[in-house]
């Protein structure tokens, strides 16, 4: 994962910086190493480790932790399994090389809390203060559509997704990929007004496998396709979306995304009609020679 410039200078540097992908995938970096969900299965130990730096900026008590972990299970000694759980954690960062780890979770007066003391850079927080960044009212058009690609490249996926179904990630999931889907819309605005349609293009496609359900990244692309006069592109496309929502869901495009393709239908008739007009004038200026 790559992470703004900005946001490591703010935490002191490249050297000794503690880099965590949340977006995506879980992954922790740091001192050349790294370590991510994916090669453990452990997921207790992960749902923790993701908790603490998901509300890193505050004491998580012992109460709230065992009930994010256990639910409604009952377990002898919650309180020794969930300092169990923490040791865990070190030995499998330690293990992999990965600089103070045993530092990296503090236990103090009943609740444990990520170490903000040591320099961490998180990219779900990183693509949210590009975002709120890019929304001030006195920034220039360009440095918000720089600000608004930075955030896009952020977003390698949803958040924590191999821990979906965890019922405290849901609201976060939600709200980073709402995040996403304005992100994306008004990056596509800012390209439009200087005409740097193919990069809108480029950018809807890969939304596009973010989501193929969101229909705001469809909607982005057939705009995009049309203002290029990629018409017969666009129009495959439309048909697309029209096969997969009733195959998977049943379903038909909206009544926005109908009418685009209506106008899509008439820009493409009247690009034929040109065209034909252009090949009757040809023809006649060639007999008339």
């Amino acid at each position: 994962m790559t992470f703004n410039e900005s946001a490591v200078s703010d935490v002191g540097g490249q050297e000794g910086v503690i880099r965590i992908s949340m977006l995506g995938e879980f992954r922790l970096q740091s001192g050349g190493q790294q370590v991510c969900e994916s090669r453990n299965r452990a997921r207790l130990l992960w749902n923790l480790l993701e908790y603490l730096v998901a509300f890193r900026h505050r004491d998580v008590p012992q109460d709230e932790l065992i009930g994010v972990l256990w639910h409604d299970s009952e377990i002898d000694n919650p309180f020794g399994a969930l300092k169990n759980l923490v040791y865990r954690i070190r030995m499998v960062l330690s293990s992999q090389g990965i600089p103070q780890a045993k530092k990296m979770i503090l236990c103090r007066r009943g609740a444990y809390s990520w170490n903000n003391s040591l320099p961490t850079v998180v990219d779900a927080e990183e693509f949210e203060r590009l975002i709120q960044k890019a929304e001030g009212k006195d920034v220039h058009p360009q440095e918000q559509l720089d600000l608004c690609l930075k955030a896009l490249s952020c977003y390698k996926g949803d958040f924590l997704p191999k821990s979906a179904s965890e019922e405290w990630v849901i609201p976060l999931s939600t709200y980073y990929r709402g995040l996403y889907v304005k992100c994306v819309e008004k990056t596509a605005q800012l390209l439009t007004k200087v005409g740097r349609y193919q990069e809108i293009v480029d950018i809807a496609q890969q939304a596009i496998v973010v989501d193929q359900f969101e229909e705001a990244f469809h909607r982005v692309l057939l705009c995009a396709l049309t203002a290029m006069g990629s018409y017969q592109r666009a129009m495959a496309h439309y048909e697309h979306i029209c096969g997969l929502f009733y195959r998977e869901l049943g379903v038909k495009p909206s009544e926005e995304l109908q009418e685009l393709y209506q106008d899509l239908v008439q820009n493409t008739l009247q690009a034929e009609t040109n065209l034909e007009t252009v090949k009757e004038e040809l023809q006649e200026t060639s007999l008339k020679q």
